[in-house]
């Protein structure tokens, strides 16, 4: 119902505009409608893999579950949040008082601005580019402005913080993710009891999380909605609150259902694994730790399978020819010459066996695994992965209500000077949501492949390492915004997933994908900005 109310009270202001002093320019106004949705649609494109790129390069969410998610997230964040469009797109980049006295340039302008950024941005996501939609209409509006007014009016001193951004995102970003990345490996990956420590401490992070989105989103909320008697300490406190219920609820209803989970997981892998190996039925199975299970379970399986495939039938007791011995690798053999002499009985861990074979069995001795480096198992998988799509979808929520500002700014400063003869910006549901539409379609459309390039191109991902990356990048950027640090999501986020990747092996990082990434941000700017100055150039002089 409000929606369509919005819509019609927008299509009446549209009629009313007939009679405006500014109808023989509706053309301009019209025209940037048609230019917003492909703006809206290049931010879905290229700006949607921020929060949910490594999601799917982890293996936590599909991309089909992405979609589907992004697509409840971002409108919704959109539609509650989406009336914070950025000062620095409306008042910091060019002094606006410069075009009161020529508003059809400034529309004519902020037409092509939008032109400038879409073309960029869809052009960036069909190279499978990850670039900064800030910087993208930023550096459009800075085209317009160098060809209207020969560089008059422009705040010089904000485009270098731009600039200096390129360097300043992914390294705090970078910086910090390690840091979390570093902490969750000393306090559960490395430990022994790792899995009985996450059941215990994840509960936290989640917590975490809630309060990082809902402190973003009282400071966001309370600025659109004008709610001056909400302080920052009672954000705190607000924020502090949801996170104590979520720990709570966490551990009353969820902890006991996953510690149930990994019980299942561990006993249907045991079964599979153990109970049709006849020499070590009457074994007894004493792994040094519980979380030792899918590991040790692995190696037998692995062995009986290998045993089938050389016809070796230890188990059998069959004994082996020459030829089939020499055929056999070393270490395999060895396995199974010392499983096979464990007596009926004895309790003789056959894991503290296994565990000295085991690279050897897998072949993977001397390969170089940044990605398997043994503290992520199946139970550690299956346990982050969930904290990491949670923490993305709530991500996704944030962006969508951060980030519609760089589809709907430009086009809503052409409203505003159309309905209201002024540069002030007005704030419309209709035209929010349209921008939101845009957006969406740029997600499935495009979408898949700049998330491919955050999430699996630039470096492989663990669930771990993904939620590091995803929170620690969201947090710097919200810090930066706080104190006046205009930091790219998108740089920031790729920053995190160099940074976490180097701390395992230099060689995990795909260079040559980073340094296409590099460039990519460093023209950003100056493409943008030269095609919307063509553009630019180029109605005026016809107009």
């Amino acid at each position: 119902m409000e929606a369509s109310s919005a819509a019609m009270g927008f299509f009446e202001k549209l009629g009313g505009l007939q009679d405006s002093v500014f109808a023989p320019y509706m053309w301009v106004l019209i025209l940037g409608f048609i230019i917003a949705f492909f703006l809206a649609f290049s931010v879905g494109a290229n700006d949607v893999a921020n929060p949910f790129g490594t999601s799917v390069g982890s293996g936590a969410l599909t991309l089909l579950q992405v979609c589907i998610a992004a697509t409840f997230m971002e409108t919704l964040g959109a539609l509650t949040l989406g009336g914070a469009v950025s000062d620095t797109i409306r008042k910091k980049i060019v002094n606006p008082d410069l075009y009161n006295e020529t508003i059809p340039q400034f529309m004519v302008g902020q037409a092509c601005a939008m032109l400038g950024a879409a073309s960029w941005q869809i052009l960036a996501s069909v190279l499978k580019m990850p670039v900064s939609g800030t910087h993208s209409i930023v550096g459009a509006v800075l085209g317009f402005a160098l060809v209207s007014r020969k560089g008059q009016g422009i705040f010089w001193w904000t485009i270098f913080k731009i600039v200096l951004s390129w360097f300043i995102s992914p390294i705090l970003a970078g910086i910090t993710a390690v840091v979390l990345y570093v902490g969750l490996k000393f306090l559960i990956l490395s430990r022994e009891n790792k899995t009985e420590r996450a059941l215990v401490l994840l509960p936290f992070f989640y917590a975490l999380v809630i309060f990082l989105n809902v402190f973003s989103v009282l400071f966001t909320g309370s600025k659109i909605y004008q709610l001056e008697v909400l302080k920052t300490w009672h954000m705190l406190l607000i924020s502090l609150g949801a996170a104590t219920v979520v720990l709570i609820a966490f551990w009353i209803f969820i902890t006991p259902k996953q510690r149930e989970h990994i019980k299942k997981m561990r006993e249907e892998a045991g079964y599979h694994a153990v109970g049709k190996l006849t020499a070590v039925d009457q074994a007894v199975i004493t792994p040094r730790s519980p979380n030792k299970t899918l590991s040790f379970v692995f190696f037998l399986n692995f062995a009986k399978e290998k045993e089938e495939k050389e016809g070796l039938e230890y188990s059998a007791g069959i004994p082996m020819t020459a030829d089939k011995r020499n055929e056999s690798s070393g270490s395999l053999s060895s396995l199974v010459s010392k499983i096979s002499n464990i007596s009926t009985g004895s309790k003789t861990s056959i894991y503290g066996v296994v565990r000295k074979t085991d690279d050897k069995l897998c072949g993977t001795e001397e390969e170089d695994d940044s990605l398997n480096d043994g503290s992520e198992g199946e139970e550690m998988r299956y346990m982050f992965s969930h904290l990491q799509a949670f923490s993305a979808c709530l991500d996704a929520f944030a962006h969508g209500g951060n980030d519609v500002g760089n589809s709907i700014g430009p086009v809503l400063a052409l409203w505003s000077a159309f309905s209201a003869g002024n540069l002030l910006f007005g704030k419309d549901p209709f035209i929010i949501a349209y921008g939101c539409f845009g957006i969406i379609i740029g997600l499935w459309v495009l979408g898949r492949r700049v998330i491919e390039t955050v999430g699996e191109d630039i470096a492989e991902i663990t669930p771990a390492r993904g939620f590091s990356i995803d929170i620690m990048a969201g947090l710097t950027v919200l810090l930066g915004s706080n104190f006046g640090i205009p930091l790219s999501t998108t740089h920031c986020k790729v920053g995190a997933v160099v940074a976490v990747s180097l701390i395992h092996n230099r060689n995990a990082v795909s260079w040559r994908t980073f340094g296409n990434i590099a460039w990519a941000w460093i023209v950003t700017l100056p493409v943008s900005g030269a095609i919307s100055a063509f553009f630019y150039w180029l109605i005026i002089k016809f107009l």
